[in-house]
């Protein structure tokens, strides 16, 4: 793992000017160099002025506050001397010995830390001889009770001393502080020219680099562009940079394309087993078009063999063609042609003699074997041997190993010998005339076998159209022979054709009356004054025919009773339907008319007054067929009736 890893350092971390990545290593590590030495010095600078910094604030300025406040302790210790206060003194002698001393002791403390500033001890010193003699002072005018001086006389010393220590503390101050504003100005100086030679170093490398590397970086365009263009460079020089991998792997490409060129020079010319290897036949694109070969390989063996297939046919169509008036010449011309078209060694056609129904047979029309005619008459019956047997079940058979001796005892073909035979049956339109056999030493391939399927389909199409054509010509005579018979017989025809016609028109009249006499019948219902009517004899008494009075009567089209959507008991009176139901039926039953008068209710509410006449309709058996009848309107009738009744009561 170690190894591992101190391997990619040193891999990431080489200098080698010749590799891009070398070179920007380098250029790195100068600027690196460069900004390192900016950073320590400006380290160096810093942490000095960071000490000085410390100094002043952690010695000078609490040096100079306490001794401010030293000035100021014993400037107000003046103001208790004469003070009436008898307390003044207490407070003089404590403010010195509790606050002044201490301050004194401490400033001391921190002229420790002054170093080698004799110039600041000097004057320290003085000052504090100064505050000592004042406290002097203040005790031997206490004690001697002298007179009490000025205060501006009185500290006029230490004052002069306070001024002279300030004085140095502020030009130390004023001193070190200059000094750091120069040297800050000097490390900005330093830092902005190292910046810009840093930038100017980085410049020139990378322009340097970046020149170098568009130069290839064209180069290789240039080559690039000249593969899109179709051209295939020469030899691409070689590069000791990073580069040099996508120049190595173009030239590689470069070749390819070359091997690609003559792989389709070689297609063009229909070299397809050519060994030119693209891509070592590797990738997608080796490998399509290592496929693409194959299939071209495929492509032009299938064309291959289509044409042969269509030769073939067109070959046998022409002798189908030219052969057609006699069946055993045609028979000749094909077997002999079928097997040198098939290199095989013997062929042989047995066509059906059906001319007796009741005993089929196969007759051995045509036989050819190595390379001449053979004469041999042999008749088979369905089902006996091979060759009856392919007739017997319609279907092609191959067989590819033939003991010695097998086509002498079951294929038809005599001594032949062969080790693979193919029996196919000759049959056009669902119809078999025959079959065909051909043996070979050599095994025929699948496109072979098709060709030779197609054949028997097309000789047994042959076959048919010739015993069309002799059954044809058998027919014309039979037909000259008969038209004598015809012409006999179209006289009689004619005859009967006149009787025929006269009985039609004898026909056509009766219909013509039949028609008047109906005619006449729905007129006279028409206009007779109610409703005529034809019932079945069911519950409701279903109607078969109405007259169109209905409508007057009732106010209801007939077809709201012939389609059932109501019947007529619905519209006879409620009291009257009980009385009508039993006349009619007694009536019926005994074979007798009725005629009976009740209430109906029309469509619009209103009731009238009916007379109905009826009677029924019987078949042999005496069952009820249908029941006839009339309706009459006769509410005039009645209510004159009842008006003179009512008149003469």
């Amino acid at each position: 793992m170690l190894r591992k890893l101190w391997s990619r350092i040193r891999y990431y971390f080489r200098i080698d000017l010749h590799t891009i990545q070398g070179r920007l290593t380098g250029g790195f590590m100068i600027l690196a160099f460069i900004s390192a030495g900016v950073v320590l010095f400006n380290h160096q600078q810093w942490k000095r002025l960071s000490t000085e910094r410390d100094y002043i604030i952690g010695a000078i300025d609490p040096s100079i506050m306490l001794i401010q406040q030293i000035v100021l302790e014993v400037e107000r210790t003046h103001t208790y001397l004469g003070s009436p206060d008898f307390n003044s003194e207490d407070f003089r002698a404590t403010a010195w010995n509790d606050v002044i001393l201490p301050l004194k002791d401490s400033a001391e403390s921190y002229s420790k830390i002054w170093g080698e500033q004799k110039d600041f001890k000097l004057a320290f010193r003085w000052f504090t001889d100064e505050v000592d003699y004042l406290m002097e002072q203040q005790s031997a005018i206490v004690t001697n009770d002298l007179d009490i001086p000025a205060p501006s006389d009185f500290h006029e010393d230490l004052r002069f001393a306070f001024q002279t220590l300030m004085d140095r503390f502020l030009a130390y101050k004023n001193s070190k502080a200059s000094e750091g504003e120069l040297l800050i100005r000097r490390m900005n100086r330093i830092s902005w020219v190292s910046f810009f030679v840093a930038i100017l170093l980085a410049a020139t490398f990378g322009s340097i680099i970046i020149t170098r590397i568009l130069h290839k970086i064209r180069l290789l365009k240039y080559h690039i562009r000249e593969i899109a263009n179709g051209q295939l460079p020469e030899d691409i020089p070689s590069s000791r940079d990073e580069l040099n991998t996508i120049i190595r792997s173009l030239s590689e490409l470069v070749g390819n394309l070359r091997q690609i060129t003559e792989f389709a020079g070689q297609v063009g010319k229909g070299n397809f087993e050519s060994d030119i290897s693209v891509f070592n036949g590797e990738g997608s694109l080796g490998a399509s078009l290592a496929d693409m070969r194959q299939s071209l390989l495929n492509v032009a063996e299938e064309n291959k063999k289509r044409r042969w297939f269509n030769e073939g046919i067109a070959q046998f169509s022409d002798i189908l063609r030219t052969h057609n008036k006699d069946l055993d010449v045609l028979c000749d011309h094909v077997v002999r042609h079928l097997v040198h078209y098939l290199e095989a060694t013997q062929g042989g056609i047995f066509i059906v003699n059906n001319t007796d129904p009741d005993d089929v047979t196969l007759e051995m029309r045509g036989l050819y074997a190595y390379d001449r005619k053979k004469f041999l008459n042999w008749t088979i019956r369905p089902g006996q041997g091979l060759a009856g047997q392919a007739y017997r079940e319609r279907e092609k058979i191959i067989l590819k190993e033939i003991p010695q001796d097998y086509t002498e005892v079951s294929s038809g073909l005599g001594d032949a010998t062969p080790s693979y035979l193919a029996i196919m049956p000759m049959m056009s339109n669902e119809e078999i005339y025959g079959v065909i056999e051909i043996a070979s030493f050599r095994e025929l391939e699948e496109h072979e076998i098709d060709f030779f399927e197609k054949v028997s389909e097309n000789i047994g199409a042959a076959i048919a159209s010739v015993k069309i054509n002799q059954e044809t010509t058998r027919l014309l005579e039979d037909s000259q022979l008969s038209t004598e018979q015809l012409r006999a017989q179209e006289e009689e025809m004619r005859q009967n054709a006149e009787e025929l016609e006269a009985t039609q028109e004898e026909i056509h009249r009766q219909m013509r009356e039949a028609s008047e006499q109906r005619d006449m019948f729905v007129s006279l219902i028409e206009n007779v004054d109610g409703v005529i009517y034809r019932s079945k004899h069911d519950e409701v008494w279903s109607k078969v025919y109405l007259s169109e009075n209905v409508e007057v009567v009732t106010g209801y089209h007939p077809s709201v009773f012939l389609e059932k959507n109501k019947s007529f008991g619905e519209i006879i009176h409620p009291d009257d339907l009980a009385r009508v139901s039993q006349e009619t039926e007694m009536a019926l039953a005994n074979k007798e008319k009725w005629n009976i008068e009740y209430r109906m209710i029309k469509r619009d509410g209103s009731l009238i007054w009916v007379e109905e006449k009826g009677k029924g309709v019987y078949d042999a058996n005496d069952r009820i067929t249908f029941i006839d009848g009339i309706i009459i309107d006769i509410t005039e009738r009645i209510e004159r009736e009842q008006a003179e009744r009512a008149a003469s009561v």
